[in-house]
């Protein structure tokens, strides 16, 4: 008994993933999914496996891993359980990234909590904001830039700039 595979449009695909049409086909475009098809008339078509790599290849954009890299990850598992290693140490190091990516986005929510609580609590005490950078008058401490003093004698460097 043969079963037949559910088959899916660039667009069905993409709003089943929860991606645009444009980006699925640029990954289409750069051969990031090994095994799509396409129909009498030309239209590529994804099955429910296309779909699991789909999956992958968002996960690992999603995480920052560039396109040429994600297409030696696609490589790799085509190639077989000869190489589990290197995958291996491809997703580690990808995990690696996707931590201090998470880290930086957390240290960003932080203070976007805090600003949200303050004016919160300005507008609960009907306050003024006295930390907005467009009218308030912080002083934020910057590296000082070195400077050349007036008569200083130009060398070969400054002489390039």
């Amino acid at each position: 008994v043969f079963l037949e595979e559910n088959m899916y449009t660039v667009k069905e695909a993409a709003e089943i993933m929860n991606i645009s049409a444009h980006t699925l086909r640029f990954y289409a475009n750069n051969d990031l999914f090994p095994f799509i098809t396409r129909d009498y008339n030309n239209i590529r078509q994804f099955s429910d496996k296309d779909l699991e790599w789909v999956k992958l290849v968002k996960c690992l954009r999603d995480t920052g891993m560039p396109i040429e890299e994600v297409k030696r990850y696609i490589e790799l598992c085509k190639a077989g359980d000869g190489t589990i290693l290197q995958r291996f140490n491809m997703l580690v190091e990808q995990r690696k990234k996707a931590v201090e990516q998470l880290h930086e986005t957390q240290k960003a929510l932080e203070l976007i909590e805090y600003k949200v609580n303050y004016y919160k609590s300005c507008l609960k005490d009907r306050n003024a904001d006295k930390c907005n950078p467009a009218t308030a008058s912080l002083s934020v401490s910057r590296p000082r830039r070195a400077t050349r003093k007036a008569g200083a004698k130009k060398t070969a460097r400054n002489e390039s700039a």
